[in-house]
């Protein structure tokens, strides 16, 4: 089916309504307080009636936020409200997985295979319908990513161009030869960004960024005592470490380096391990790391 045959925002909408039903259905069941509820719920209550959590706090308090709002709207001792808002998140990631396989594939019955399947998932489901963090941060992980495609999809895009002139053909489209690359979706290229920043904000982790890879940059950084996690490639953590040896600068202040992209080399990963003592290293495996280094 292609997204042409109907309005564009018609099956997202249904998609959207189908998924809200079903994790609306008996919601309120168990009727009590279980698993990790204890510490999000009483966060809540906290911060609808302090405007402060108060006791053991283990993270920012934008999710606790969102899960005061359905106890806001619903009651703080009513179970349904405590999970209503995780149930809305849940529901509108699928309609973004829906949007995303449909920019992906440009079809419809591809993107409405991903939605079932996300939705299908059980996982996911018991996420949606339990008043804890992680069904935030999915929202927001499919949010940002729908929106890039958004950004890339309107960037991409040859504009026409009324002026007369030769032109060619692009994936079957008749173009003028000076057509442009527009650049209208500066909006959805931000929230974008705001949208992966508050996945960092919702899972207790500050977001540094920087215009472009600088070692030295990153070695200043790690002398801030605040713990650094990251994502790097071999090659960027062999500058780093020539950075900080050139420097005369330690590397004390990571505690989680994530690597991939490429085959690490054993020597790079003991001398990582030797300059970065307080860090775990993760190595995270794709077709590249496969092939062997």
């Amino acid at each position: 089916m292609s997204p042409s045959r109907l309005h564009p925002w018609v099956l997202p909408l249904v998609v959207l309504g189908a998924s809200l039903a079903m994790l609306l259905a008996n919601l309120g069941h168990p009727d009590r307080i279980y698993f990790d509820e204890v510490y999000y719920v009483n966060d809540a209550q906290d911060i609808l009636n302090r405007g402060v959590e108060d006791g053991f706090v283990v993270h920012p308090p934008l999710g606790k936020v969102i899960i005061s709002v359905g106890m806001l709207l619903f009651g703080q001792e009513n179970p349904f409200g405590w999970r209503f808002m995780g149930a809305v998140a849940g529901a509108l990631t699928v309609m973004l997985a829906f949007l995303i396989g449909r920019r992906l594939f440009r079809r419809d019955g591809p993107a409405l295979m991903a939605a079932l399947l996300l939705a299908a998932d059980g996982l996911f489901f018991a996420q949606a319908r339990i008043a804890m963090l992680d069904i935030h941060l999915a929202f927001f992980v499919a949010l940002g990513a729908w929106l890039l495609l958004v950004d890339h999809d309107r960037t991409t895009a040859p504009a026409a161009d009324p002026r007369p002139g030769p032109r060619f053909e692009i994936a079957g489209r008749r173009v003028p030869a000076r057509a442009r690359l527009p650049n209208r979706s500066r909006w959805a290229r931000h929230l974008a960004g705001v949208a992966f920043g508050l996945i960092g904000v919702s899972r207790s982790m500050p977001i540094i960024q920087h215009r472009q890879f600088d070692p030295g940059a990153i070695v200043t950084e790690a002398q801030s005592g605040k713990p650094l996690c990251s994502f790097l490639v071999p090659a960027m953590i062999m500058m780093i470490l020539e950075a900080a040896k050139q420097m005369e600068k330690p590397l004390t202040n990571f505690v989680n380096v994530s690597y991939g992209a490429a085959p690490m080399p054993e020597s790079l990963l003991d001398a990582a391990m030797a300059a970065m003592p307080n860090a775990e290293f993760t190595q995270f495996y794709g077709m590249t790391e496969t092939t062997g280094g």
